[in-house]
């Protein structure tokens, strides 16, 4: 009989399932540092953008109020810069008035003229269409107006109250509203060619 003599130690194998713990340790831990790594890289772009945004709203802020303090404090102006200023804007009324005043049917009438800066504006009634196309088109050939513009057209019955019966000849008459922009360099030199 041959004796059973090992002389190699006993070893015994490691499970595997250790062997799988630490893998899946080792994943997760990589994976952690993962996300770690990329939410600091997000993190650091935001940040560098909202401090730009920061500075940008720092000078908005600033012009702002530079802004708010010219307005409280307002420069004093003297004579010298205000006449120079109403020279600058200023123009000759009366052959505007005239001019609007040609163009004129008979029956027509005048109801309202305001002057703004650059331009008027005008009411006026006529009888019929025809005669507030032809006002229109002498307006449009002035020289001192730059555009016509007819923001509105409306009828009207000129007779108030009276009689039923005498009202059968009367007709409508028609409002008209208008904006002319001024010709300013024709006005400045003194319109009619002067």
């Amino acid at each position: 009989m041959v004796p059973d003599i090992n002389l190699l130690p006993k070893t015994e194998r490691k499970s595997s399932n250790e062997k799988w713990l630490f893998i899946t340790i080792a994943i997760i831990f990589c994976a952690f540092l993962i996300f770690v790594i990329v939410q600091s890289r997000i993190l650091s772009n935001q940040l560098i953008t909202l401090e730009q945004e920061q500075q940008t709203l720092a000078l908005e802020r600033e012009s702002l109020l530079s802004e708010i303090e010219a307005l409280n404090n307002p420069k004093e102006v003297d004579l010298e810069t205000s006449v120079q200023f109403i020279e600058h804007i200023a123009y000759a009324v009366s052959p505007i008035i005239v001019e609007v005043n040609k163009g004129l049917d008979p029956h027509a009438y005048l109801r309202e003229y305001s002057f703004l800066e650059r331009a008027v504006q005008l009411k006026v009634d006529f009888e019929t269409i025809p005669e507030v196309v032809s006002y229109v088109d002498y307006l449009t050939r002035s020289k001192y107006f730059d555009d016509v513009l007819v923001n509105q057209i409306t009828t009207f019955d000129p007779v108030l109250g009276g009689d039923e019966k005498d009202t059968f000849h009367v007709v409508d008459r028609y409002s008209n509203s208008f904006d002319l922009p001024l010709e300013l360099k024709y006005l400045k030199m003194g319109g009619d060619g002067k």
